[in-house]
């Protein structure tokens, strides 16, 4: 087994530390909407990205909530698309940003790219339109 860098094992810290703070009961659980609150009642799933970004998707037990966190665990910035990560699954799915720092594009296909600064996170999470 490879042992792990020093910066890597930062990296890491910075993961976990995001994770704990955005469940329910964590210190900064107040940040996150009520509703987004029933995507941390199911299980995770880990989501592959590649380039240096590691995610994590949760899913509301009744699937009308879904929430995503990608770290960008690279020295440089990195780019991802929401719409096969996080696509909308009722006409009515908005996509909202929960909490972390990203800048957005439109893609050509019309797709939404997310562009996250070296070693940043996003939350991201789809939800029915209140109205």
């Amino acid at each position: 087994m490879t042992p792990r860098r020093p910066h890597e094992d930062h990296a890491l810290d910075e993961v976990l530390a995001s994770l704990r703070s955005a469940v329910k009961g964590g210190r900064d659980a107040g940040v996150l909407s009520p509703r987004v609150l029933p995507a941390f009642d199911a299980d995770c799933r880990p989501v592959s990205l590649g380039d240096g970004l590691w995610g994590v998707a949760r899913t509301s037990v009744d699937g009308a909530t879904r929430a995503l966190c990608v770290h960008n665990l690279t020295d440089g910035p990195a780019t991802f698309a929401v719409g096969a990560l996080l696509p909308p699954v009722r006409p009515d799915d908005q996509l909202h940003f929960v909490r972390g720092e990203a800048r957005t594009s439109a893609t050509a296909d019309g797709d939404i790219a997310i562009h996250l600064d070296r070693r940043s996170f996003v939350w991201l999470a789809r939800f029915p339109d209140a109205s």
